[in-house]
């Protein structure tokens, strides 16, 4: 694996796009929460610890910090 000390971690361009209806903002949601999945971190989104999949409460039942549960 390639040491990345020292070095950005994101991409120095970034996308992005404004979710026009709620079928493209679902598209959307759905392809940022497999993201830990196709990284071969979790077998489904639910298992990943920060995920919002299959969480109901909203933005406003969920912390913004990560280590909160």
């Amino acid at each position: 694996m390639e040491s990345r000390t020292g070095q950005p971690f994101w991409e120095p361009k970034s996308y992005d796009h404004w979710a026009r209806n709620a079928f493209e903002l679902e598209h959307i949601v759905a392809y940022i929460e497999n993201n830990p999945v196709k990284a071969g971190l979790v077998t489904t989104p639910e298992h990943y610890r920060w995920s919002s999949a299959g969480k109901s409460a909203g933005a406003a039942g969920m912390s913004a910090c990560a280590t909160a549960m």
